[in-house]
């Protein structure tokens, strides 16, 4: 039998649809200290490539793919930097993720 719920504070109607977001999961602060800042040095995991028995299959050739075109990037461009900070937001490109729409370097 369904009946209403309230979940972090806000109401849910029995037969209600309701739209759930794992990038939320990241903004949990007392996972997360700091969520809306985009910090390389962060110690806590993500749920980029799901969790348990929903982990994707192919994080781990994403993570070598991902390593090599750094790499690589670099050893082209040994000081490329940022051309301005990078502004990271929640719903980028209409994405029920957050990022950013653009990463502007100075390539030297």
């Amino acid at each position: 039998m369904l009946s209403d719920a309230e979940v972090g504070g806000t109401p849910v109607y029995a037969g209600q649809m309701v739209y759930v977001a794992i990038a939320a999961a990241h903004f949990d602060e007392a996972a997360y200290p700091r969520p809306e800042v985009f910090d390389l040095g962060r110690q806590s995991g993500h749920l980029g490539f799901g969790l348990g028995p929903h982990y994707c299959v192919g994080a781990p050739l994403a993570r070598i793919e991902v390593r090599a075109a750094l790499d690589a990037l670099l050893d082209w461009f040994p000081r490329i930097r940022l051309a301005r900070p990078v502004e990271f937001r929640y719903g980028a490109r209409g994405f029920v993720q957050h990022g950013t729409q653009e990463l502007p370097v100075l390539l030297s």
